[in-house]
């Protein structure tokens, strides 16, 4: 296992260990492609339960894309014979994204969701191409041509130095591979050259779905030219020398002529009035269709796919299947039965649990674990202000009350850190957070529109004990803290330039009651990674771990913002995920023009533990 500098700047990389930071950089990628693209889609108002379908089910086909594409003839000749996909031995990115972007297409014209939507995956996909080929430099999968100067040398256990070695070009296993082009750093850079075109034209571009084509096009122009650095054995398909140019080559230059022709056309194609099919929530009918079908997929082909696949794949359908499950229960129950109907189904759960089998313990049990998390979180909604006269009364006639419109948007990034110790009277975790922010407020009613940013800043540290009937935590916030109203804010004075409150200090506490393994309550003030401010400063919620292992668990439940829900997995016992949503449903009062504000929040954040003692 080696990690090499030389003096002459070359690069030694090999070790079967670098497939695991292939596979951490597979599933980066994954998460910030799926973090643009739920953005995208709350930025442009698509319902978010027929995005994350459509989303899902246009993954798992890029998946299959990736990997059937590299299938050689004695790969389909066992397919037909077995009818049973065989291993694939690598992917081919052009074949995930045909694949992709046709199951994209049939998922939104079936649920209505406008063709624009395609620019969604303009920026996602250099990012996420360019994250991935860190990857790649790493394993050494995609590996370049020999060069006279400074580049990568692959040394045992790596697919460069193996095909070299069958090569008899090197002596021995110990020796490492030639200096090679770094080609993975070029896709990189490539990726990265895509992000800056698709930043200067973004405003200069017309028509919809134009952005994603010149994405496509430029990488695909680039791609072309660095080809020529990369060497043929290190292809999965498109490897072979056609007039005097790789397969792939052709292909991308047709890609590449293509698509600017196309943008061309429409371009300079006249305008016309086109009425907007507005997007809408699709019948159930056609939810369980498309779910069920990427679900029954999915888990048919996970033995199939690699682990990093799955876990992207996951990625997406937890929370799809999350959110449909809350959207069509509201649908199709009455409000004010709707609690009876939870417990309806949440009781029989909780009587069978009494029965469930203990799960096994190790033999040797782990006694405490360190963890690092991260996260990030957005969201946007909409305030008003509201002054009655003198403070505090009521007088005046409702038609004489002062409104004042706001509205607010804001990012937080956040790091932590923790110890965790198990023993038979529970799990003590304590631990700092540090997050970091920008909250930013819209005086809609004023001319012109006013604007007002406050950085948010917060150290954290915590301490919280968990027993299996009950849980508590206390904690404090300490730094440059803000948040607003989410709704109607009376206040002293009309006309008021902000509604956000600053304030250095706010605690954090955390109750929960009933074992998380079957069905709980739990609630508390200042909980969420990476920050609460100014989101879920208040929440309580209802939720189960299905009988999984400590750890998986599903909550639904109310926040300042309006409801949530949350969805959260381990793998392994080291890898934990959690995705929350937040939502409010404003569809009539506040502020006069501004009935329908979008009011929304998502968390996404992630845990590793390590050190392990027993």
């Amino acid at each position: 296992m080696k990690l090499l500098f030389r003096i002459d700047l070359t690069m030694v990389l090999g070790g079967d260990y670098l497939s695991s930071f292939f596979n951490i950089f597979y599933i980066m990628a994954f998460l910030a492609v799926t973090a643009i693209l739920i953005l995208e889609g709350i930025k442009i108002k698509i319902p978010l339960v027929s995005w994350l379908i459509v989303l899902a089910f246009s993954r798992l086909f890029f998946i299959i894309g990736t990997k059937v594409n590299s299938y050689g003839p004695s790969e389909w000749i066992l397919f037909f014979q077995n009818l049973a996909l065989p291993e694939a031995e690598g992917k081919v990115l052009l074949g995930g994204v045909l694949l992709g972007l046709i199951s994209f297409i049939i998922g939104i014209k079936l649920f209505k969701i406008p063709f624009s939507s395609i620019d969604s995956f303009a920026f996602a996909f250099p990012v996420g191409l360019a994250l991935q080929r860190f990857g790649c430099l790493l394993l050494g999968c995609c590996y370049g041509t020999p060069t006279a100067l400074p580049g990568k040398k692959y040394g045992f256990d790596s697919p460069p130095h193996a095909h070299y070695f069958n090569l008899q070009i090197i002596e021995g296993l110990n020796s490492p591979t030639p200096s090679l082009h770094p080609f993975q750093f070029y896709e990189i850079i490539n990726g990265i050259v895509v992000i800056l075109v698709l930043v200067y034209l973004k405003r200069k571009i017309k028509k919809p779905g134009n952005l994603f084509l010149i994405s496509l096009s430029t990488w695909a122009l680039i791609r072309l030219f660095t080809e020529f650095f990369r060497d043929p054995s290190a292809h999965a398909m498109g490897g072979t020398l056609v007039y005097g140019l790789k397969t792939m080559q052709w292909v991308l230059l047709f890609i590449s002529i293509f698509t600017t022709l196309i943008i061309i056309y429409r371009e300079r194609k006249p305008e016309h009035l086109n009425l907007l099919t507005k997007s809408y929530y699709s019948s159930f009918f056609t939810a369980v269709i498309f779910l069920g079908m990427t679900v029954v997929m999915t888990w048919s082909l996970r033995f199939w796919m690699s682990f990093a696949e799955m876990l992207a794949m996951n990625l997406m359908l937890f929370p799809s299947m999350a959110l449909a499950s809350v959207h069509y229960f509201k649908v199709n129950t009455v409000p004010q039965f709707r609690w009876g109907v939870i417990a309806s189904m949440v009781l029989p759960i909780f009587l069978m649990s009494q029965t469930w089998n203990i799960l096994p313990e190790d033999s040797t049990q782990v006694k405490s674990y360190d963890f690092i998390k991260g996260g990030y979180s957005s969201g946007d909604y909409f305030s008003t202000s509201v002054y009655k006269g003198s403070s505090g009364g009521n007088s005046g006639c409702a038609n004489n009350y002062q409104y004042s419109a706001f509205e607010s948007t804001y990012s937080t990034g956040g790091l932590g850190i923790g110890r965790a110790k198990i023993s038979d009277n529970g799990i003590l975790t304590y631990g700092i957070n540090l997050s970091y922010g920008q909250l930013t407020e819209k005086k809609l009613d004023a001319d012109p529109i006013s604007s007002k940013s406050k950085t948010l800043f917060s150290v954290n540290p915590y301490v919280k004990k968990d027993w299996k009937w009950v849980g508590l935590g206390a904690g404090l916030h300490l730094g440059s803290i803000g948040w607003n109203a989410f709704t109607e804010k009376e206040v002293e004075r009309p006309d008021p330039s902000t509604l956000i409150v600053n304030t250095p200090v706010f605690i954090q506490s955390y109750m929960r009651i009933g074992p998380e393994r079957i069905l709980f309550i739990d609630g508390g003030v200042s909980n969420s990674l990476p920050s609460p401010f100014p989101g879920m400063r208040f929440e309580g919620a209802i939720g189960s771990g299905f009988g999984l292992p400590a750890g998986n668990k599903f909550r639904i439940g109310t926040s300042d913002l309006g409801t949530f829900i949350q969805a959260q997995a381990i793998i392994e016992r080291k890898y934990l995920f959690n995705l929350t949503y937040q939502f409010s449903d404003v569809t009539n009062g506040g502020y006069p023009g501004y009935n329908n504000p979008r009011n929304s929040q998502i968390l996404l954040n992630f845990e590793y533990r390590f050190n392990f003692r027993k």
